[in-house]
């Protein structure tokens, strides 16, 4: 059975052990998609806060895959609750193996007289349809049936320019109840790594580590619309590269910067 990004969030409660299932729609090769399992894993924390701390900052360890339409096992663990921040630890195992470790940082805002506004942009053209990712079998990874992607920049593999990047808009097929922190971590990591670009045909591709800084974080104003999305190739050798990226909300606002690590089987 097909299930929605918010019926598999709806299955995360505020216990710190719990049991959930990810149905194989949400595939990605031999495991499920790793932005939903960092999904479920930020949903697990944001149950645990209770006024108004905001997700600072998110690291994300991929280390085994989690297979589809099975028992996995969530722990939440509190590693500190200050004053103004609280840090939690997120682990996801599967048949008693590890499979995805998340740390999350959490604050509340803080008066200070200094500020520093980030003005990036996209300059993105409207999202094309013309451009959108058809559903091609055994290329493109099942998960996607739950996104709409348009790509404006950049191929998914066999692309000989320089640098290696990768420009588009993003946003999920069936319309979310509203857009949480958890919508957002599948919606940032629903793009292939740009690093697939250096290969003739597709390639295995995996990510080891990803670390997510929010910049905007209030969701405030954030609704199903498209989001801006953009990443570059930063450096591969010997098997491994990393890769950064950025993402905005439809009215220009920069929500959200990562840093990516990844292997790629080629």
């Amino acid at each position: 059975m097909k299930s929605s990004i918010d019926q598999h969030l709806a299955q995360v409660t505020a216990d710190a052990q719990q049991t959930i299932k990810i149905d194989k729609s949400w595939g990605q090769g031999r495991t499920i998609f790793g932005g939903i399992g960092a999904a479920i894993a930020v949903q697990t924390m944001d149950n645990q806060i209770d006024d108004e701390r905001l997700l600072r900052s998110l690291n994300v360890n991929y280390i085994g895959p989690l297979e589809g339409d099975k028992d996995i096992n969530l722990s939440c663990e509190k590693l500190r609750q200050g004053k103004n921040v609280s840090q939690f630890l997120v682990t996801l195992k599967q048949e008693g193996k590890t499979a995805l470790v998340a740390q999350g940082c959490y604050g509340l805002d803080r008066k200070s007289k200094y500020v520093l506004t980030n003005t990036d942009e996209h300059n993105q053209a409207k999202p094309d349809r013309k451009m959108f990712i058809p559903p091609i079998p055994k290329i493109v990874p099942k998960f996607l049936q739950h996104f709409d992607l348009s790509l404006q920049k950049g191929k998914f593999f066999n692309n000989p320019e320089q640098p290696i990047e990768l420009h588009g808009w993003c946003r999920f097929k069936k319309k979310p109840e509203k857009i949480s922190n958890a919508h957002l971590v599948a919606l940032f990591d629903c793009w292939p790594p740009t690093l697939l670009q250096l290969v003739k045909l597709p390639a295995p591709a995996n990510t080891m580590s990803w670390n997510i800084e929010f910049i905007h974080p209030s969701h405030q104003g954030y609704e199903n619309n498209w989001f801006a999305f953009q990443a570059v190739a930063d450096h591969f050798h010997n098997g491994y590269g990393t890769e950064s990226s950025k993402i905005w909300d439809k009215q220009g606002r920069l929500i959200a910067v990562a840093q990516q690590h990844v292997t790629l089987f080629a």
